[in-house]
Order: C-alpha cells, then structure tokens, then sequence
C-alpha cells in the first residue's frame, strides 16, 4: 500500500510573494508601486484622494516615481479600482476621532 499524500494546497499570496522575491533576486530591485489584489489597496491610505473623477495620491515620493500625482500603472493607465493597488509609502488612513 502508498502511503498516504496530502497535497499541498495552493496559495495566490505565496505564489505571488515568491515570485515578486524572485524578480527581486533577479532584477536587483523591484517596483515601489504595483497591482495588489490582496492586502492593502491605496483607497484606504492617507495619501489617497479623489480629484476631477481620478484616484489621485498626495504623497511626494510617489508623484517623483510616477512623475504626476493621478495613480497610474505602469503603462501609464489611469487606475480604475485604487483597492487593487498598492505602495511602499502607502500609510493607513487614520480614523476620524468621533464627537
């Protein structure tokens, strides 16, 4: 008789987390700003705002990188869903302090 296996079940976030350490590895460096479908999104940090019906982010590091302060891939698509991306300078929204 086989022994009996447990396959091992598939993770997205560590598939996606190898694979980003492993352009790291390779590339000497990887991108500041990328697409995030877990975790924490720009919609949610302090820098995030909306201007003129576009995701916008205030924060001056990012505007450097990207060049203008409209969140855009790396295409330079505006982006549509801000929950969806994220960055090395994102920082929490802090709550609002109640009355």
């Amino acid at each position: 008789m086989g022994k009996n296996k447990m396959k091992k079940e598939f993770s997205i976030t560590e598939w996606i987390l190898k694979n980003r350490l492993k352009e790291h590895n390779e590339e000497g460096e990887y991108s500041p700003y990328m697409f995030s479908p877990i975790g924490f999104g720009c919609h949610v940090c302090k820098y995030y705002y909306v201007e003129d019906e576009k995701h916008m982010c205030s924060n001056e590091e990012y505007q450097q990188y990207k060049g203008t302060s409209e969140l855009i891939d790396d295409e330079g698509n505006q982006i549509k869903d801000p929950s969806k991306w994220c960055s090395n300078w994102f920082i929490p929204k802090e709550d609002e302090p109640s009355v």
